[in-house]
């Protein structure tokens, strides 16, 4: 039998609804943790031990990428089914908004740099500045993604980018 006082209501929803979203979440990140753990980090032992990068590269993503996107969408699930307060949503969808556009970017720039130094420059090595050039041309493109990134991240958050971009431009 279950106690009546799990049925009382707080904040919106009751006891019982919370704990549930509680024990959802642990449960979601008891199942990320494990499949991480045993199947994830096996992987990774394989693909150290063969010759190419690619395999190495896309373990590499999905550990520092999908495997924070899955801990926040348990948590982003399990709270968002129940009846919040409008500021705490849009704060959470909005942590959401920029948990996936700072993976997201990461992803490209990390892709990036593999394709360009892994695949290119090891075909290239011959030449003494390459190293150099490469380090800086990452950079300015490492900087204009993560530019481009913010204004995208600015635009899902509502804010008037045409306003944003020409603010400056109002003082030439």
């Amino acid at each position: 039998m279950i106690p009546s006082w799990l049925f009382n209501s707080v904040g919106g929803n009751t006891i019982f609804s919370y704990l549930s979203r509680l024990f959802i979440a642990i449960g979601g990140i008891a199942i990320i943790w494990v499949a991480k753990r045993f199947g994830l980090d096996q992987l990774q032992k394989w693909a150290e031990k063969t010759e190419t990068k690619f395999d190495d590269l896309l373990i590499s993503l999905v550990n520092k990428l999908a495997v924070p996107l899955l801990y926040f969408w348990t948590f982003y699930l399990a709270a968002t089914s129940l009846a919040l307060n409008p500021s705490l949503s849009k704060a959470i969808h909005s942590l959401g908004i920029l948990l996936m556009t700072v993976l997201g970017i990461r992803g490209i720039v990390t892709v990036l740099k593999y394709f360009v130094f892994d695949v290119y420059l090891k075909n290239q090595l011959g030449h003494a500045g390459l190293t150099h050039q490469y380090k800086t041309m990452m950079t300015v493109v490492s900087t204009v993604i993560w530019g481009m990134g913010l204004v995208f991240l600015l635009d899902n958050l509502g804010f008037n980018i045409s306003a944003v971009l020409a603010g400056p431009c109002a003082l030439c």
